[in-house]
């Protein structure tokens, strides 16, 4: 079996799509699959993926893409080539166009769960739903990363529900549980020393929202004194946050500590996850906290995160509701029995997320597509 995986860049800076990539790649080689990787350009910095790496290096962009891909489609006869993210789909569906008679499928995976929360209901955005609809459609098949991604595609583009699957993103929980037993950061020792921490971690922007975490804590500073919130994150937010936390009153227990190369022990540390997303197409970080035993408390936002709390995993409360969402912080946090239940579910549900099984779901996609199956 041979698979090409197209997307942007490499670039560990880029987000979890590249380590999502990253961990598939690693166990896909491990099955004996044959594995090779197209991106748009190399940058300086790349994480390692042990396959070879392709270029397209394109001149003319977007103009240029669909006809390199159709050439390095051609040359390695892949049994399935995957584009992961908008732009690229939209290019290998044109390249899939200009392929009549290839042996190859030509497949997506999705990993936005924005698409409706930008376009529907807005009608000077139908033209442009009409054109993703027709190069998406130019696909096999499209692999959505959680249930709600499949949902969002098929309202917003119009998408048949038999030309798209879910494979859920995985995460590597051996590694992850025992960097989480690494000792913390002398610096950021004292911050959970004799208190109690409340973490997220993610970029300071408006779709992560961390704005609702002061006003939460805003809320239990008199009903729990030794909590205190931590993020870790960069973003354009930040000092608005700052200001917003002396504003609440809370300055002195906002910690806003950017980004840190291990987040694990944070998490280990931490007394419960929160989750503000406006939207999370699945919610890395929210099971890698169920892999680590640590609880999560998160909005009923649009995405995958959701489906990860469901049955007892977690605990979801109504969208944008800091009040309900503060008495499900003290609750986490003196109910021991609730919160003991909470983390053994999600620890249980987490197993079933393994980067194996990761990989054997897309050999399976593969295999179905290869005889049509899907």
């Amino acid at each position: 079996m041979k698979i090409l995986f197209y997307t942007n860049n490499i670039n560990p800076t880029f987000g979890g799509s590249v380590f999502s990539l990253q961990l598939l790649v690693k166990e896909l080689i491990d099955l004996g699959v044959d594995v090779k990787v197209i991106v748009n350009r190399h940058h300086e910095k790349e994480v390692e993926l042990g396959v070879p790496v392709i270029a397209l290096n394109a001149k003319f962009g977007d103009l240029q893409r669909p006809f390199l891909l159709k050439k390095i489609v051609a040359k390695e006869t892949p049994d399935v080539i995957f584009a992961t993210m908008r732009p690229m789909m939209i290019s290998l569906g044109i390249a899939h166009l200009f392929s009549p008679g290839s042996n190859t499928k030509f497949a997506g995976i999705e990993r936005m769960a924005d698409h409706g929360l930008l376009y529907l209901g807005k009608l000077k955005y139908i033209p442009k739903r009409f054109f993703v609809k027709l190069t998406y459609g130019l696909l096999d098949h499209i692999v959505a990363i959680s249930e709600f991604v499949k949902r969002d595609l098929h309202e917003t583009y119009w998408l048949p529900f038999d030309k798209l699957s879910v494979v859920y993103n995985a995460v590597d929980l051996e590694s992850i549980r025992e960097k989480a037993k690494k000792a913390l950061p002398k610096e950021d020792e004292a911050l959970f020393k004799n208190k109690k921490v409340m973490l997220n971690i993610g970029r300071l922007t408006e779709q992560k929202a961390q704005y609702h975490l002061i006003n939460i804590l805003s809320l239990l500073k008199d009903k729990c004194p030794n909590l205190d919130l931590v993020i870790l994150g960069e973003g354009k937010l930040k000092e608005s946050l700052l200001k917003q936390a002396k504003q609440c009153g809370v300055e002195g227990r906002v910690h806003l500590l950017g980004q840190r190369d291990n987040p694990f022990p944070y998490i280990g540390n931490a007394k419960l996850f929160a989750l503000t997303s406006v939207h999370e197409a699945f919610g890395r970080v929210v099971l890698e906290s169920m892999a680590i035993a640590t609880p999560v408390v998160a909005f009923d936002a649009r995405g995958g995160h959701v489906e990860l709390l469901a049955d007892g995993a977690g605990t979801i409360v109504s969208k944008e509701n800091e009040k309900e969402f503060s008495e499900a912080v003290l609750k986490v946090l003196e109910d021991n029995e609730k919160r003991t239940k909470i983390v053994e579910a999600a620890y249980n549900k987490s197993n079933s997320f393994s980067a194996r099984a990761h990989a054997e779901a897309y050999i399976n996609c593969v295999r179905k597509l290869v005889k049509n199956e899907t």
